[in-house]
């Protein structure tokens, strides 16, 4: 590690000396406003109101840093690109990254334990332990968050949200095959200002959240930003005596201090800290009856009922610091270095079989911490645009994970183990990137990139299996423990073609061939060197869209269709209690089209329609495992030594429901002094499923959610306001996703409907 810090710093002192050299040599340094936002990862606004056309208001224009060469209108960005604004989540409860998938085109959510499952467009993994990666990356001002856990942290201090929906490997890297969701800040101010909000209703909801920035001294601006919140289990428990699940204790802390050392050196300082101590909701609800009695047969199917009789208690922390240095050498030149380090934890147990009775709980910790550093050089003249730079990441995870499976009804004394499997991951990784677009023929711009990554990862096992029979309760199984290294080098070119052609000043076509791929990695519960290791994923995507407006810009039209050929799918497979195969056993053929359209129908009316058409399916996957839950359910299988598998080609992905659509309603009236606003929006998707045999005990039937808010504040913005909001207000009941973990069936609810008060005061 000491190296690695060294080799970090080193490689800021050089970029200090390049950029000491170049104003000596009598360069033009000017940091321009817009050119400095961007280099420092800010926008003053996510978006900016403009009036355009006379005697009304006009669609507020969207500003995005997504291409990472500054600020970028969004309509005038080839990219198919979502954005929601920090004051909109602010209004409606949006908290994390399960709140915002409601919003966002072929974004969809559920979670394993306490870790995020992000799926874009049919892209995700189920894959959360250590060894494994997602699919999806996450950012924060720019730092790659590793591991799931991380990502399933709430927002905090949040400018904006970009969401790049697709492979976006020659930007962002490993892992983006699915596509990256940009979390911004908001940049310190240079004037004195603050929020405080104060959050109360049903479930017993509190929640605190305050935010004060502005200036320190010359040149030196400041922010600090705090939430807390706590709210009742969601979930009742029938078994007596034990606590329901499904409640809230979590918070956390974001700093910045932003210092203009002169006019073109920049730096931004962060550091955040977050803690969690819940009794988290996880694959808790019954959906088949089980074969033998329990108390939990009483209740399935219900959406807000659990018997659970073990633990079910999450412990986590995540934080980090970050420096962000900006460097601008000409008024079209700049260089940006972002160095970080981060580290999480998390301590859980969890009542695997969805009973009242003893027949499995597993017990997990698991504790990172990553290392990264990026140099980027980000240039711009006549007709040309681009951006050039280097990445290095390191991360250590250490998992212990534990799974019980004690004597019981189905369980035998004699076949009663305890599976513990402690691996101990390394890995690290380089990539060299550029990317640009040159504009000729007036109107036409041509966009070349390519990254190429090299990484290394490697796996320290060790693997106990042990007698929970109780006339020989601590034996160790014949062959175990066992204890073994393994490690792997993988490398990927990943190239991306583009063309647009703005064939006028409010309508963008734009084309595009983009190469992605996740990294390769281990099985956290391997016994074998040789089962360990399974390769890359690799992804070609083929997209093509338009960006519009009309109306006199009171209308805008998104579409976007896209086809992927994905091949060498990581797929996890369940063979026993605690024992997992992760290999590359599928291929896949992805085809869709989204579209986002949003309309000012009058000053104070505003019309939202979103819509998405998904065709994920497998293309070869002649081996499909099926879990022992499931068995009873699933025809056609192949069973040998007790391992049935069935074959899912042509079957639908998971978390890829064939139509989802989101209408919105915003509304806003003068009332003297003060503006009276209301929001209304309807969610839909289609039937979802969860396991590759597309069964529907294993899948979650249409549904649709209904949130709202109202409020009144001053005209001005500055002062108090008064909201009341809900979610899910029809109360509909529904799961964000089903496993079969053990002998039983389980699904994880989404979340009942909530409803409350806010107070606001900003000035």
């Amino acid at each position: 590690m000491t190296g690695q810090r060294s080799g970090i710093w080193a490689s800021v002192c050089a970029m200090g000396l390049l950029a000491t050299a170049a104003r000596a040599a009598g360069n033009d340094f000017e940091i321009k406003g817009d050119v400095r936002q961007s280099g420092s990862g800010q926008a003053s606004d996510a978006v900016t109101s403009q009036s355009k056309a006379p005697g009304g208001e006009v669609l507020e224009e969207v500003v995005v840093t997504a291409t990472k060469t500054g600020n970028e209108v969004l309509q005038k960005t080839p990219l198919a690109v979502s954005v929601v604004g920090g004051a909109f989540m602010a209004r409606q409860g949006v908290d994390n990254i399960r709140d915002l998938a409601p919003y966002v085109p072929n974004l969809s959510f559920s979670q394993n334990t306490a870790a995020a499952i992000i799926y874009i467009r049919g892209i995700g993994s189920n894959n959360v332990s250590a060894g494994s990666d997602p699919d999806v990356t996450m950012q924060v001002d720019g730092v790659y968050i590793a591991r799931p856990i991380g990502e399933f942290s709430d927002f905090l201090d949040v400018d904006r949200v970009e969401v790049l929906r697709g492979p976006q490997g020659t930007l962002y890297g490993r892992n983006a095959v699915g596509g990256t969701i940009n979390v911004i800040s908001r940049q310190p101010s240079d004037t004195f200002t603050g929020e405080v909000r104060l959050s109360g209703g049903n479930f017993s909801l509190l929640q605190g959240d305050a935010y004060v920035s502005g200036p320190l001294r010359d040149k030196l601006q400041g922010s600090i930003a705090a939430t807390y919140k706590t709210h009742s289990p969601y979930f009742d428990n029938i078994v007596p005596g034990k606590p329901g699940v499904g409640d809230a204790q979590r918070g956390g802390i974001h700093g910045q201090l932003r210092a203009e050392l002169s006019d073109w050196i920049v730096f931004t300082t962060r550091a955040d800290f977050s803690k969690v101590g819940e009794r988290f909701e996880s694959y808790s609800q019954l959906i088949a009856p089980t074969a033998f009695p329990s108390l939990a047969n009483s209740i399935v199917g219900s959406f807000t009922q659990v018997a659970l009789n073990g633990d079910q208690y999450l412990r986590q922390e995540n934080g980090g610091v970050s420096e962000d240095i900006t460097l601008q050498f000409t008024p079209s030149l700049l260089l940006k270095s972002i160095t970080a380090w981060r580290r999480s934890s998390v301590a859980l147990t969890n009542d695997n079989d969805s009973t009242e009775l003893t027949l499995q709980h597993s017990h997990q910790a698991e504790s990172d911490a990553a290392v990264s550093q990026e140099l980027n050089l980000q240039f711009h003249s006549e007709g040309i645009r681009g951006v050039a730079g280097v990445y290095y990441f390191s991360d250590t995870d250490i998992q212990h994970q534990l799974v019980d499976v004690p004597p019981s009804i189905i369980t035998p004394s004699v076949r009663a183990l305890a599976n513990a499997a402690i691996p101990d991951v390394h890995s690290r990784s380089y990539a060299f990137f550029a990317q640009g677009s040159y504009t000729f023929l007036d109107r036409l711009t041509a966009t070349l990139g390519a990254r190429y990554t090299s990484e290394r990862k490697t796996m320290d096992q060790s693997y106990f299996r042990s007698s929970e029979n109780p006339a020989t309760y601590g034996a160790n199984f014949p062959g175990f423990p066992l204890m073994f290294a393994v490690s792997r080098d993988d490398s990927a070119f990943t190239p991306k073609i583009g063309l647009d052609y703005q064939l006028t000043q409010d309508v963008l076509a734009y084309l595009s061939a983009t190469k992605g791929f996740k990294s390769g990695g281990f099985n956290f519960s391997a016994t074998s060197p040789l089962t360990a290791g399974f390769a890359p994923e690799k992804i070609w995507s083929y997209e093509g869209g338009v960006k519009t407006e009309w109306l006199d810009h009171r209308l805008r039209v998104n579409a976007t269709a896209f086809y992927y050929d994905y091949s060498d799918l990581q797929v996890q497979q369940l063979i026993a209690a605690g024992v997992l195969t992760i290999g590359n056993a599928a291929t896949a053929r992805i085809k869709g089209l989204e579209l986002e359209t949003v309309s000012k129908v009058t000053r104070d009316l505003q019309l939202t329609l979103n819509g998405s058409f998904l065709d994920a399916r497998y293309g070869t996957y002649d081996e499909a495992s099926v879990p022992s839950g499931l068995l009873r359910f699933v025809p056609d299988q192949t069973c040998v030594a007790n391992v049935c598998t069935i074959d899912a080609s042509g079957r639908r992905l998971n978390q890829s429901p064939r139509f989802a659509a989101l209408v919105a309603v915003d509304e806003s009236h003068e009332l003297g002094s003060l503006r009276a606003s209301a929001h209304v929006d309807y969610n839909w998707r289609s039937r979802t499923f969860f396991d590759p045999s597309n069964v529907l005990i294993a899948s979650q039937s249409s549904y649709g959610l209904v949130n709202a808010n109202v409020g009144v504040g001053p005209s001005s913005g500055a002062g108090w306001r008064v909201e009341m909001f809900g979610r899910n207000l029809t109360n509909r009941g529904y799961y964000q996703t089903i496993a079969a973990p053990s002998v039983t069936v389980n699904g994880l609810s989404g979340e009942p409907r909530t409803y409350g008060m806010r107070l606001d005061w900003q000035w």
